[in-house]
């Protein structure tokens, strides 16, 4: 996405309309598309772009967690919450998705929630020390001393 690293979003959204425009089933240009349509603030057209990068290519993580994050940095946080779902019914092991829905559950103070999220997260990558912090913070939101101390 070099157009977009050079702050030319415009052009760079020219660009993958014009690869839609030749391959309309081309999921990554209706990925990249949605996230350049987020960074010029068109939400809805930044919405349809990641729904149909989906509906080409479900088992691509990234795309749930940016549409996810999407909702998430506009407050649908029930719309976000259900775009991480469905990242995790198509596959289970998406460890970032559980780590998103983990810190989503942490700001609604959904603590319990954020446990069981990092923890799935953690099942997965183990070693994720990021998600090991999140989820101390969530157990020392709950008072659970002695879990947060945990390993």
């Amino acid at each position: 996405m070099i157009y977009s690293k050079t702050s030319e979003i415009n052009k760079a959204i020219s660009a993958y309309e014009k690869v839609i425009n030749l391959n309309p089933k081309t999921e990554f240009a209706y990925f990249n598309l949605g996230f350049l349509y987020l960074k010029n603030n068109e939400i809805n057209k930044a919405i349809s772009a990641h729904e149909k990068s989906i509906n080409l290519n479900p088992y691509e993580e990234d795309t749930y967690i940016n549409f996810g994050l999407l909702h998430f940095n506009h407050n649908a946080f029930q719309k976000a919450i259900s775009v991480f779902n469905a990242g995790l019914k198509i596959n289970p092991t998406f460890d970032k998705i559980y780590s998103n829905l983990g810190n989503l559950y942490a700001k609604l103070s959904e603590y319990e929630n954020a446990i069981i999220a990092f923890k799935n997260a953690l099942a997965i990558k183990p070693n994720n020390y990021k998600t090991l912090n999140d989820l101390t913070i969530s157990y020392l939101n709950l008072n659970l001393l002695q879990e947060a101390k945990k390993p």
